[in-house]
């Protein structure tokens, strides 16, 4: 149960910002802005899960902190590179 509760609030940090955009910032049809929106979902555990790897791989010391760092950053950036996507068209 533990582990479900951990995995959600990655995966809570990393997509809600970006569907936030979708939801507050989305001025087309729903459909077409969600297929902007998936590559984005997929490439971001796959960078997180890299990036993880990497901080434990250097050594870091604090793996629960790093870990949130890290997803709540691909989780804000994620959010800025779809609020331009959507942008410009």
């Amino acid at each position: 149960m533990f582990i479900a509760i951990i995995c959600s609030a990655v995966f809570a940090a990393l997509w809600l910002p970006s569907l936030a955009v979708l939801i507050f910032r989305g001025k087309r049809p729903y459909a077409r802005a969600a297929r902007k929106i998936w590559p984005l979902w997929l490439a971001q555990p796959v960078m997180a899960a890299a990036l993880i790897y990497l901080a434990d791989a250097v050594g870091l010391a604090n793996p629960a902190g790093y870990m949130l760092a890290i997803c709540t950053a691909l989780g804000g950036g994620g959010a800025l590179v779809f609020w331009y996507a959507m942008r410009r068209g």
